[in-house]
């Protein structure tokens, strides 16, 4: 399940996994309730998925040119990185 909250500069997510395996029941199963990863929208996503390589993040998903990219920093900040595209006005 999904719900969010929009504020003027920031999105409040909350997911609670339902029905079969996920990484999000898998987080719940090993942390409990939390945040399980903080988004930023970035100017280029390719650069700022570059930074977080060179910091020692893995991919875990996306990357492509223009989409989202998840980047694993729970060894370095505790937390998965999601960066995405600022949004166009």
């Amino acid at each position: 399940r999904y719900g969010h909250v929009q504020l003027a500069n920031a999105r409040i997510e909350l997911m609670e996994p339902v029905g079969g395996e996920s990484r999000w029941r898998e987080y719940l199963a090993k942390n409990g309730q939390g945040i399980e990863h903080l988004g930023f929208a970035v100017a280029d996503v390719k650069a700022a998925k570059e930074r977080f390589l060179k910091a020692g993040g893995k991919l875990i998903m996306g990357g492509c040119e223009g989409c989202t990219a998840h980047m694993d920093m729970r060894d370095t900040l505790g937390y998965i990185v999601e960066l995405q595209p600022i949004p166009k006005q």
